[in-house]
């Protein structure tokens, strides 16, 4: 008996102090650290932005170079499609003999209008790197609110309310056909070459080649709003400049790599 309440006594002595060790050992929040961690972070993110910029327009002087390249291919096989053409009127040729430089000529413009498609999609992708520099820096406090609206210089933001699809944009197409009678004038839909090539997951979005502050922007984004579907419009890189405008309606694209 005497025995137990030794060992209880003894137990209740060291207990106070195991605890205050346990309180001890417990690691403290060390505010430096972690204001240093943020910095070194948004400086990652920053550099992250600034070699993806760096990169895009790498990619769209290649595209320039590549379209200037084909005009003056297809300059040459015009310039030989009309001195064979005076030589059929001549009696010397015969039909079929410019048909190859016919679909020459044709597959060469095809590869003209895909490439300033590209270009188009090139700057459109600038825009929404460049923007969304500017918006880290001071970012709205509810931009991630479910139905939260912002309009700004730079850009309209609509963080939409429920879920998206991209199989939902039949819908939008045929609103905006029945309103002015012409189609949607989609620059990029889903994941495209660019999106490819600079490493975003456009997968589930797309994007209408139309200046957000337009009649048809307008008219569009009241309907995107009344429908609760989810869009970013940007203005320009450049206040002034409409190079790039247009509206991403879905998400904003993440990387993946």
């Amino acid at each position: 008996m005497r025995k137990i309440v030794f060992l209880s006594l003894l137990f209740l002595l060291f207990l106070p102090s195991t605890w205050a060790q346990r309180k001890q050992s417990k690691p403290k929040f060390d505010t430096q650290k972690n204001a240093q961690t943020q910095k070194e972070l948004a400086e990652k993110a920053k550099s992250s932005r600034e070699d993806l910029v760096a990169a895009t327009k790498k990619y769209r002087d290649s595209l320039d170079g590549l379209v200037s390249a084909l005009k003056e291919r297809a300059r040459l096989e015009t310039d030989t499609l009309e001195k064979k053409q005076k030589l059929i009127e001549q009696g010397l040729m015969v039909k079929r003999d410019i048909e190859p430089h016919e679909q020459e000529l044709a597959r060469i413009n095809s590869q003209i209008s895909d490439t300033n498609k590209r270009i188009t999609q090139a700057d459109q992708f600038m825009v929404e790197v460049m923007t969304l520099e500017q918006l880290a820096k001071n970012p709205p406090k509810a931009y991630q609110a479910p139905g939260a609206y912002f309009d700004n210089l730079r850009y309209i933001r609509y963080t939409g309310i429920g879920g998206w699809s991209i199989h939902s944009y039949g819908d939008v197409e045929g609103f905006f056909q029945a309103k002015f009678h012409r189609s949607l004038p989609i620059s990029a839909f889903g994941q495209s070459e660019t999106h490819n090539r600079l490493g975003f997951d456009h997968s589930n979005s797309f994007d209408v080649a139309l200046h957000p502050d337009t009649q048809e922007a307008q008219v569009l984004m009241g309907y995107l709003r009344s429908r609760g579907i989810p869009f970013t419009a940007f203005r320009g890189a450049i206040p002034g400049n409409a190079t790039g405008a247009h509206i991403h309606i879905g998400n904003p694209s993440n990387r993946f790599r």
